[in-house]
């Protein structure tokens, strides 16, 4: 399933699958939020995005502690 394959599975078994067609594509049409596959990607990255954030807050707020 590509990019976060057990969100993918978790909503596939949720929702069902779907005509193939609505899966998204190769390339750009693979993250387009309005096909299955670009949905799970758009969700993915944002996901990552937002770790990446807290990560860095989390890092820095240790740093703080440890300096201290």
């Amino acid at each position: 399933m590509g990019n976060g394959s057990v969100f993918g599975a978790a909503m596939m078994c949720l929702l069902g699958r779907g005509p193939f067609e609505s899966w998204g594509g190769e390339g750009a049409s693979a993250y387009t939020p309005t096909t299955f596959t670009g949905f799970v990607d758009f969700a993915m990255i944002v996901f990552g995005i937002v770790f990446s954030i807290i990560f860095a807050i989390g890092l820095s707020k240790h740093d703080a502690i440890e300096n201290a």
